[in-house]
């Protein structure tokens, strides 16, 4: 059955995403190259199609291949849950980069240029192994990291500058709870766990996250917030 929306090989992105993946693509073409996106921003009518079907309990034709283990209004209580999660990590994502912009303008930095590079070099390589490249020469061009490093260099600055006046330190129980968050999103969360807490580079990135976070809710205490009111169409982006 065709889903509602998804009636071309067409990918809806935001200007940003498209212009860098258009870059990256023109650079993979000059080596014999494409490539290849596979999810996009999900038209609200596909959704609406998908509750629809998800409602109708009578139909059962896929059950077999694509969801033997649960019946439909487990399916739908499993979506919700994972809908209220990704809200959830949405609006932290939006406030986190709001604070921290505010955060910039007020505290302009100057970096050190080896950073920025350095920084250049190791979103290359991330972004390469991520798009599963073999060699050096499928590393994406530096050009379209150059800004987003400089941001990510000069914010580090400034987060490692406020933690170390301010004496924030890190919140394990916070931790604990974030590993619980990610964890839960996967088929078997002890083995994901586990997985984490054996892998000392997996856990210093969710602390950092949470360092983050604690440094976010420091100078949200200390700012004048005006609350926003928000659908929650709006806030996930979804397409019309």
């Amino acid at each position: 059955t065709r889903v509602d929306g998804y009636e071309a090989p067409r990918c809806w992105l935001k200007r940003e995403a498209a212009e860098a993946l258009a870059r990256v693509e023109r650079d993979l073409r000059a080596r014999h190259q494409r490539l290849r996106v596979y999810d996009c921003y999900r038209p609200a009518r596909a959704v609406a199609h998908f509750m629809r079907w998800v409602q109708d309990t009578a139909d059962v034709r896929t059950k077999a291949t694509h969801y033997p283990d649960f019946d439909k209004p487990q399916l739908l209580a499993e979506v919700a849950d994972n809908m209220r999660r990704e809200l959830g990590d949405n609006i932290r994502t939006r406030l986190k980069q709001q604070v921290f912009d505010r955060f910039l303008e007020a505290n302009p930095v100057d970096v050190p240029n080896a950073l920025v590079e350095q920084q250049v070099r190791d979103m290359q390589i991330d972004t390469a192994r991520r798009m599963g490249a073999k060699d050096a020469s499928q590393i994406p061009p530096a050009e379209p990291f150059v800004e987003p490093a400089r941001r990510r260099v000069a914010l580090g600055m400034l987060v490692n500058e406020l933690v170390k006046a301010r004496n924030i330190t890190l919140d394990r129980a916070r931790v604990d709870a974030r590993l619980a968050d990610l964890a839960a999103t996967y088929p078997d969360p002890d083995a994901i766990l586990n997985a984490y807490r054996q892998n000392p580079d997996a856990m210093r990135g969710v602390e950092g996250m949470v360092l983050e976070d604690q440094v976010v809710d420091y100078l949200l205490e200390r700012a004048a917030v005006t609350d926003q009111p928000s659908t929650f169409k709006e806030l996930m982006n979804f397409g019309a």
